[in-house]
């Protein structure tokens, strides 16, 4: 008899016709070969599905599915921070923190804050989620006033854990100016 093979995901399963003998206890057992890779990929499946012949009838069920679990981990994420543009004291200076590839779930980043100045920020180590999207904002206030004193910066450095890499962009900073006379 003739039997089908189709299949979903990158598994190397060879797909199309396969002549299977059955014997007359009248059950046959065959495989279908799959292959392993060290990618990361959904999980898939082959079915097989009994072609009609003119010598039989084919039952119900007339197809079987078997899933095949992908077993490789997905890759670690590189953390990257960059800045937004420069500020005046009393506003927000903006971060945007990215992961690549994009984690299959929500990765949270620590991020480290530190400042120059006299602008309100305290120093500060955070937890930035970033979804599954890949990238997540964040801010840190400053503080206006009226005194008149330097330009300072706010700093945001990525910690290393094991839940991901640190990028060559580590850190990021946003320049705060002073907008006093």
């Amino acid at each position: 008899m003739k039997v089908n093979i189709a299949a979903s995901g990158a598994y190397g399963v060879a797909t199309g016709t396969k002549s299977v003998t059955l014997p007359t206890s009248g059950t046959v057992t065959f495989t279908v070969p799959t292959s392993g890779d060290s990618v990361d990929e959904a999980d898939g499946s082959v079915t097989a599905t009994i072609w009609t012949g003119p010598d039989y009838k084919v039952g119900s069920p007339s197809a079987g599915t078997v899933n095949i679990a992908d077993d490789d981990n997905p890759p670690t994420p590189v953390v990257t921070i960059s800045a937004g543009s420069g500020v005046t004291e009393g506003t927000a200076a903006t971060f945007a923190v990215t992961a690549d590839p994009k984690p299959v779930s929500s990765l949270e980043v620590t991020v480290k804050i530190a400042s120059t100045g006299d602008y309100g920020v305290a120093a500060a180590t955070r937890t930035v989620t970033i979804p599954t999207a890949g990238v997540e904002t964040f801010t840190a206030s400053t503080t206006g006033d009226d005194t008149h004193e330097p330009d300072g910066s706010v700093t945001a450095v990525v910690v290393d854990t094991a839940s991901y890499d640190v990028g060559s962009a580590g850190s990021a900073t946003v320049a705060v100016s002073d907008d006093d006379d």
